[in-house]
């Protein structure tokens, strides 16, 4: 790996090739709980598009506000630009 790319793996120097794709497509290096899951099931195949990013956060408690708490984590790391937009509230039955 060339030194110029190892912020893409928090420093580290040997990765897997599936992982450096992905970080290399995000931009950033990937956090310690996401994975690289290959979407054919081949292993050698570390094309783009054949790659998906998983994550195995889960949130402590299933508390309303816990929940709500990690539904804004989620989104702040993976889509801020829905942290602006109001949600529409679902009608109580």
């Amino acid at each position: 790996m060339a030194p110029d790319e190892r912020w893409l793996t928090s420093g580290e120097t040997k990765v897997g090739e599936h992982r450096l794709v992905m970080a290399r497509a995000l931009g950033r290096p990937l956090f310690p709980d996401e994975t690289v899951h290959h979407r054919n099931g081949v292993r050698t195949d570390n094309q783009l598009e054949n790659l998906e990013l998983w994550s195995s956060a889960h949130p402590q408690g299933q508390r309303a506000e816990d929940k709500v708490a990690f539904a804004r984590a989620i989104l702040a790391r993976y889509a801020p630009e829905l942290l602006a937009e109001p949600e529409p509230r679902e009608e109580q039955k």
